[in-house]
C-alpha cells in the first residue's frame, strides 16, 4: 500500500497502521520521523520503524542524509511465523519539500 506522512522541519511525525483476522490476530506496522532541512535543501531524517505480530517485534532505526526526490530503502523487517508465514516489510522513503504559500 502507499501511505502519505507529512512532517514540519525539526518536528516528529509518527503514523501506524494494524490488521486483526483469526489467521493473524495482531499484526502493527510503526513508522517515526523527524526531518531537518538544511538550507542548500539537504535533509537529515531520523527514521524509526517497528513491526509487530502477537508477541514478535522487529525494529529498524537510523538517521539519513539526503536530497528532495531521493528515496531511501529501509528493508529488514521480517517476522517469520510458526504456520509458515512470513512478512516482510519494505519501506520507501522520498522526501518532498512543501514551501509555504504567501499570504494574500
Amino acid at each position: 500500500s502507499t501511505s502519505l506522512i507529512t512532517a514540519m522541519n525539526n518536528e516528529p511525525a509518527v503514523l501506524r497502521a494494524g490488521t486483526s483476522s483469526e489467521v493473524s490476530p495482531a499484526d502493527n506496522i510503526g513508522l517515526s520521523i523527524t526531518p531537518q532541512i538544511g538550507t542548500e535543501g539537504i535533509i537529515h531524517m531520523s527514521v524509526s520503524a517497528t513491526m509487530s505480530a502477537q508477541s514478535l517485534v522487529r525494529e529498524a532505526d537510523g538517521v539519513f542524509r539526503m536530497r528532495q526526490g531521493e528515496t531511501v530503502i529501509i528493508p529488514g523487517l521480517i517476522l517469520r511465523r510458526t504456520a509458515g508465514r512470513t512478512t516482510d516489510i519494505v519501506i520507501l522513503l522520498t522526501p518532498t519539500i512543501l514551501h509555504a504559500r504567501a499570504a494574500g
